[in-house]
């Protein structure tokens, strides 16, 4: 019986001694100076950028802001209200020290939930999709040829002339009246993630391919395009989904599947500070 007293008595001790220094919940992610301003009336262009230990947006919508917070693509975004996308707004933030951006998000995270009282939760839902498959006529692309493509270099600048191309990245460009999309090296995963941010919605790689391709070139109307031009001398070329499969012998096929979401819970206007 002695025993168990003392054992209980160690074990109130334990449970009721307040928390050390390592037990402490760790502290947010905070900036060091920060300032949120309506945008001046009128303002034009739109920029958001994140020098080192620094956030500058000009002109942003908060649904902006929160995609590049939270790493979430604007359609991913569900709820809030109407102003979400047409307030703009100003941000001048510094962290600490030199932080990347990877870093300063969280931050950018806390200083929204402070200053537009943001609260926020993600869930999984059924939503529409794109699956991306190997079309009928088969897959024009061919695999990776061994040397046709260089290491990734640092922040992906242009090849130089006579420079291999960075394997796996895709490039945009304007061909003409066209836009072109390509690269060296890349995967169907990694065409599956770019065409996702193109379209606006997401795309699930169903093609079962598992190696990179070798040269990869897609031409394809603009996006103010409505769809499909008939051929003529001004040379605009189909949709981007038409493209696909008759340029590279892929499809996509509307589908529903899961989706997470960023939900908006909770959210109000901020005073200038």
């Amino acid at each position: 019986m002695r025993h168990r007293i003392v054992l209980s008595v160690a074990a109130f001790v334990l449970l009721n001694a307040p928390l050390s220094p390592a037990q402490s919940p760790a502290a947010r992610p905070e900036f060091e100076v920060a300032s949120v301003k309506t945008s001046a009336a009128g303002a034009r262009g739109s920029v958001l950028r994140t020098p080192a230990g620094r956030v500058d947006a000009k002109n942003v919508s908060l649904k902006l802001l929160i995609s590049s917070a939270y790493g979430v693509e604007g359609f991913e975004i569900s709820g809030g209200p109407s102003w979400i996308n047409s307030g703009r707004f100003d941000v001048e933030a510094k962290a600490g020290s030199a932080e990347t951006r990877q870093q300063m998000m969280p931050m950018l995270q806390s200083l929204l939930e402070d200053r537009f009282k943001l609260k926020t939760h993600r869930e999984t839902k059924e939503g529409p999709i794109f699956l991306m498959t190997v079309a009928k006529g088969g897959l024009k692309l061919q695999p990776l040829k061994e040397g046709t493509c260089g290491p990734l270099d640092a922040g992906n600048p242009p090849p130089a002339p006579g420079q291999k191309p960075p394997c796996g990245v895709l490039r945009p460009g304007v061909g003409g009246p066209n836009m072109i999309l390509e690269g060296v090296g890349v995967s169907a995963a990694t065409l599956a993630r770019t065409l996702t941010l193109m379209l606006g919605r997401p795309v699930k790689d169903n093609t079962r391919i598992a190696g990179p391709f070798d040269a990869l070139r897609l031409e394809y109307a603009p996006p103010y395009m409505t769809a499909d031009p008939a051929p003529s001398s001004d040379g605009i070329g189909p949709s981007i989904v038409t493209a696909l499969q008759e340029q590279l012998g892929l499809k996509l096929e509307s589908a529903k599947g899961q989706v997470e979401v960023l939900v908006i819970d909770r959210l109000e206007r901020t005073t200038d500070n």
